[in-house]
């Protein structure tokens, strides 16, 4: 018997629907179907039912997948202007960069100004709407005050 293959073009989101409902080879999946269909000649076995049944569970998955990458994309979104808000409101906050690089925990030995880091992070939880920790700020100051140095 001589085996000729054909070629089957499918969308990328179909054949990611397909997998993911655990069919890893379709070309069995075919010759499957088709030895049911044409040579076992089952009358209780429908091929439009089978399809149907896949085709539900296949459009189900791509649909989950849509959702999936739709939260992902909001929640890259969010994520974007939470951090732009927190550059805003930092670079209002910290304007007079020098006051505080100087008060960095690598220049307080004895940590005198934890209190203020605390008290800025607080404040800018405050205004931002969500919660920043010290460290936050004083990566942020750090920077900031790098990059002062390098003009």
């Amino acid at each position: 018997m001589v085996k000729k293959g054909k070629c089957l073009y499918l969308k990328e989101d179909l054949c990611t629907g397909i997998h993911a409902c655990g069919i890893e080879n379709l070309s069995e999946f075919v010759n499957f179907v088709m030895e049911e269909t044409i040579l076992l000649d089952n009358p209780d076995y429908s091929p439009r039912k089978q399809a149907k049944i896949i085709a539900d569970k296949v459009r189900k998955n791509l649909l989950a997948q849509r959702k999936i990458v739709e939260e992902e994309q909001t929640y890259q979104e969010q994520a974007e202007a939470m951090h732009e808000r927190f550059l805003n409101e930092a670079s209002h906050m910290f304007r007079n960069i020098k006051s505080f690089s100087s008060r960095l925990p690598e220049y307080d030995v004895h940590g005198d100004n934890n209190a203020l880091w605390d008290k800025c992070a607080d404040s800018l939880s405050e205004v931002c709407g969500f919660s920043v920790t010290p460290s936050e700020c004083i990566t942020f100051v750090r920077k900031m005050a790098e990059a002062e140095e390098g003009v």
